[in-house]
């Protein structure tokens, strides 16, 4: 016999009849259907930058236990409704598993994460140098970014928020040139390079010890 209940609860009796016609009343037998959590999840963003901190919160309130997934995989159970993580790659999806007191659990069906990767710019320009000289450096692959040029021991002529920058190297010794990169999305990197400052050797005047005879 194969009895099924919705989500309610009431009494199972069996009747047992014999082919005889003999009937036997069997006691009741008292079910309850508990009904399921209803899971929710939330992240406080979606959209991040590799590296950012996100917080997943579940519900519903006050159950026995939370499992969170990524992709998948078990990452945590049993400490609490909210999940933060730094560790997420584009496109992972994180779900949760709610387990009540009755032991009915409820998976939701998850969150796709948007998590963009922001690699260092590659800086291309002269590493050494003369003083003083004006030398150009460029971001070999400006992509859709903005720009934020700075440097040490020299001055940036013109704009420092192009993809491009000149730079006057007027001090001997060494040197920086650092450059800032930021997505539509607001994510960042950075990158330098230091820069060899040769000096111009000192000039004077030339003299002969030795008188010259013409013949």
């Amino acid at each position: 016999m194969d009895i099924q209940f919705g989500l309610i609860s009431g009494q199972v009796r069996v009747i047992e009849t014999t082919s005889g016609g003999c009937v036997t009343i069997h006691n009741p037998l008292n079910i309850t259907v508990n009904q399921l959590p209803i899971t929710t999840i939330s992240a406080d963003k979606i959209a991040a930058c590799d590296g950012d901190t996100i917080t997943f919160s579940a519900g519903p309130a006050a159950e026995l236990n939370y499992e969170f997934f990524v992709n998948g995989g078990s990452v945590q159970s049993g400490v609490g409704a909210t999940y933060p993580t730094a560790a997420l790659l584009n496109n992972d999806v994180v779900t949760v598993t709610v387990t009540d007191v009755n032991g009915c659990t409820d998976t939701h069906a998850g969150i796709t994460m948007t998590v963009e990767t922001v690699d260092p710019p590659t800086i291309l320009g002269p590493v050494t140098v003369c003083n003083p000289s004006t030398v150009t450096y460029t971001v070999t692959d400006p992509g859709s970014y903005s720009f934020l040029w700075t440097v040490t021991n020299g001055t940036i002529i013109g704009s420092d928020t192009n993809s491009t920058v000149d730079v006057l190297w007027n001090t001997a010794g060494q040197g920086t040139v650092s450059v800032g990169i930021t997505s539509v999305n607001s994510c960042t990197n950075l990158n330098n390079i230091t820069v060899d400052i040769n000096g111009v050797a000192d000039t004077g005047d030339i003299q002969s010890g030795t008188s010259l005879t013409r013949r």
